[in-house]
């Protein structure tokens, strides 16, 4: 027969089984509430992925300094450029007509003057530049909706359209020379160049006037008297464009005294042939054909490969924090398109992590955001 347990022993191995349940409960609450605290981190770093952003990272792509050294040259060439074809276009329309359409500012002042002198022929004249050179910023801001450059901006839409309305304002030019209708055409492409206005790591760039950028190179100028040279690399940029619309405007002064508004057939060849130069660079940087780089109606966003992902660590999808945008800028709505949340949770369901790992440590890869260091829950 079982021996009978006294009450003594009873009593003990009863505070025995108390105090195991109160230390238990006392285990799982203090589990519950680390739970909670890593929660809370994985949350925390749900909303910091907004800020640590992964670059796009082509098929084959160069190093990091090289793609950026390759993106500094194709905007030197590309800005310098439209600036030519910006010059050219403001010395064509002003000798042949007495307009400046690269930029109203002159514009608005003469319009002043011609409607306190009365001359209201000519004031509606120049008047309708500017609500044409509006007109075409307007357009250029429904075909691109972000300005911080990345190679793969849907640009393509605005140098076919400006090249459409350059060739119109050519043929209206030429076969009505003695009306004002071509500089209107002319306003259009102008403002649709100056709208595709580009972020480029602090520096706005507009290309069809040269009153923003003089000012840049006199503020960066200072800064080196000064011995500040941090700024110093934007003269590469702006000095090249500065002379291009020089450049340019030497061009179209001789070319409107030998050909009159017919010269502007090389604004069209300067102006398409600059898209066609982008729709190049961009099939040949996503390797994609030129055909669907040049007709692309949307941004396009680079391919990825899979990376392999190192033990005790959480890759997040590259095409979930995957986004264009200029490395070195402020940060773009476009380009803050990222969704961590479901690889946050899959993280918490599942048994990652190892014993004895006690901080949250975030590494921020070229290609993948990684999140190291997380206990068990």
């Amino acid at each position: 027969s079982t021996p009978r347990m006294n009450p003594l022993q009873r009593g003990i191995d009863m505070e025995k089984i108390k105090h195991t349940a109160e230390m238990s409960t006392r285990k799982l609450k203090e589990n519950a509430e680390m739970s909670k605290k890593k929660l809370k981190e994985l949350r925390d770093v749900q909303k910091m992925s907004m800020y640590l952003r992964a670059p796009p990272v082509p098929k084959n792509q160069p190093a990091l300094s090289e793609r950026k050294q390759s993106e500094f040259i194709a905007i030197i060439v590309g800005g310098t450029l439209l600036t030519i074809n910006a010059g050219f276009i403001n010395a064509v329309t002003l000798l042949y007509s007495g307009l400046t359409t690269s930029h109203v500012t002159g514009t608005f002042t003469k319009t002043a003057v011609f409607a306190e002198t009365g001359q209201t022929k000519m004031f509606f004249e120049f008047f309708f530049v500017i609500p044409f050179f509006m007109f075409g910023s307007f357009l250029t801001s429904l075909l691109v909706s972000y300005q911080t450059f990345y190679m793969g901006r849907a640009y393509n839409k605005v140098f076919l359209l400006g090249t459409f309305f350059l060739l119109i304002s050519c043929l209206f030019g030429m076969y009505l020379p003695e009306h004002q209708i071509y500089t209107y055409f002319v306003a259009i492409a102008c403002g649709m160049q100056n709208a595709m206005t580009t972020n480029y790591s602090g520096s706005v760039l507009r290309t069809t006037h040269m009153t923003g950028m003089a000012t840049d190179v006199g503020i960066v100028l200072g800064k080196v008297a000064k011995g500040q040279y941090k700024d110093a690399w934007k003269l590469k940029l702006f000095i090249p464009m500065m002379i291009g619309f020089f450049c340019g405007g030497l061009l179209g002064a001789k070319a409107v005294r030998d050909h009159g508004p017919s010269a502007l057939l090389l604004n069209v060849a300067i102006f398409g042939g600059t898209g066609l130069l982008y729709a190049l660079y961009v099939s040949t940087y996503h390797r994609i054909s030129f055909m669907q780089a040049l007709l692309s109606s949307q941004d396009l966003k680079p391919a990825t490969e899979p990376t392999a992902v190192p033990t005790g660590s959480v890759a997040l999808p590259q095409q979930d924090i995957e986004a264009g945008f200029d490395h070195d800028d402020e940060l773009d709505e476009d380009d803050a398109d990222i969704s961590l949340h479901d690889d946050l949770n899959h993280y918490i369901e599942s048994d990652h992590g190892s014993e004895g790992d006690e901080e949250l440590k975030i590494e921020h890869g070229d290609n993948q955001l990684l999140i190291t260091g997380i206990q068990s829950l």
